[in-house]
């Protein structure tokens, strides 16, 4: 079985056990006091943009550290991140 293969069957598995509607439903609930989109958000600044990014999995770090992701928004917001780029 080729890496791609096997990545897909474990992206399949993810998605058959509900994985990512977890992840969507609370990312929803995530109360963010001021949206934008994100194009509009890093063209915006006449200076250098910020992308904050959020993981859940790493291929390289088997156990990446469950974080509140409210709180975790809330902080790149408030650190002057301009957009939040979420992985799963």
């Amino acid at each position: 079985m080729t890496i791609l293969a096997e990545i897909v069957e474990y992206k399949q598995s993810l998605l058959q056990n509900g994985y990512y509607q977890d992840k969507l439903n609370t990312l929803k609930s995530v109360k963010i006091q001021n949206k934008k989109s994100f194009i509009n958000a890093i063209e915006k600044e006449p200076k250098l943009a910020i992308i904050a990014e959020i993981k859940s999995k790493s291929p390289t770090v088997n156990d990446l550290p469950e974080r509140d992701l409210s709180q975790q928004i809330s902080d790149y917001e408030k650190y002057g991140a301009n957009a939040v780029s979420i992985f799963n």
